[in-house]
């Protein structure tokens, strides 16, 4: 894979850059400040709500980076290209201003939509992000895994080898300890950014203990396939790919298949929370997906005293989170 060079400062854009650079219109509108979900926050609640009759997503989904397994449609252009495919849980929150909550960056360090499924007994995620693998001065980090929502990341998917973390990328660890970013609020960075905590005992608040980067002591408990490319449908670099495609940047995807005996589980848990960001926490994303999620693989019973709930759409549009759950 050739990964193009992206120019980045060295500082992790603690200050807005000058503004015309980067900025369309006005400037994101602040949130309320919420461990789980505060500025920077992609957050899933509810979106499907499906038994049976709808088309579902692949059995077979392929490790490579290509959207088509995950978007409904090919992207044109708008908002409407991240929307997936029926039982697909997902959040976005793309956007090209400078400041993204909880830091600045723009496109570089966008953290852009979120999508998890079920195939059987392991679990699919992509991540879409405008930050390049080994680009800057601040890498990815890794992907958080709660399985019992507790808000502490149980298990660490490596995303990127190299840097302040363990492993290489595809190696899964039971998480003991998380490096922080440099955000105690939205807006408002430690003193000495050069050196984030190491640790989450280094938190300076609910808030930056809540959006750990990379996985720092924790037990290996194997290897699984991951992808971290320049984002596909069809095999081919779209032209477009959200309603901000035309000269704000390169898209990225992680993409990565979770074998649920990997994470010490036999069933599927309840809810799983999962969380992604860049060591900087310049934006962070956090996706719910309930164990009830289905794939066409499965057939679901016959519900004893209705037939079909129905569909539940939340469309919330930029920073109202776009919220999905298949249950």
């Amino acid at each position: 894979m050739r990964f193009p060079f992206v120019a980045e400062s060295a500082a992790p854009c603690t200050h807005p850059p000058h503004p015309g650079l980067g900025v369309r219109g006005d400037s994101k509108h602040p949130r309320p400040v919420d461990i789980r979900a505060g500025a920077g926050a992609v957050t899933v609640v509810l979106a499907f709500l499906a038994w049976f009759g709808l088309a579902l997503p692949a059995a077979a989904m392929t490790i490579d980076g290509d959207l088509s397994d995950w978007l409904a449609a090919a992207p044109a252009g708008t908002v409407a290209d991240w929307t997936p495919r029926p039982g697909i849980a997902w959040s976005e929150e793309d956007q090209i201003h400078s400041y993204l909550g909880p830091g600045y960056g723009g496109q570089h360090y966008d953290m852009e939509a979120f999508y998890a499924t079920y195939v059987g007994s392991d679990l699919y995620l992509a991540i879409v992000t405008g930050k390049a693998p080994a680009s800057g001065s601040w890498e990815p980090g890794d992907i958080g895994l709660d399985l019992d929502g507790d808000g502490l990341y149980d298990y660490a998917i490596v995303t990127f080898a190299g840097g302040l973390g363990l492993g290489v990328a595809g190696d899964v660890y039971r998480a003991d300890d998380w490096a922080l970013g440099l955000w105690t609020q939205p807006g408002e960075h430690i003193a000495d950014w050069h050196h984030p905590p190491q640790s989450l005992a280094g938190a300076g608040t609910a808030y930056q203990a809540a959006h750990p980067t990379v996985v720092t002591a924790g037990s290996p408990v194997g290897h699984t396939s991951l992808t971290y490319t320049e984002a596909t449908y069809g095999g081919a670099v779209p032209t477009q790919l959200g309603a901000y495609s035309s000269g704000y940047g390169r898209h990225y995807v992680i993409e990565t298949r979770v074998p649920l005996d990997l994470l010490g589980l036999a069933v599927r848990p309840e809810a799983i929370d999962l969380h992604w960001t860049m060591a900087c926490a310049n934006d962070w994303g956090h996706l719910r997906i309930r164990g009830g999620a289905v794939t066409h693989t499965e057939s679901v019973p016959l519900p004893g005293t209705w037939l079909l709930v129905g569909l539940g759409l939340l469309g919330l549009r930029r920073r109202q989170p776009v919220v999905s759950q298949v249950r």
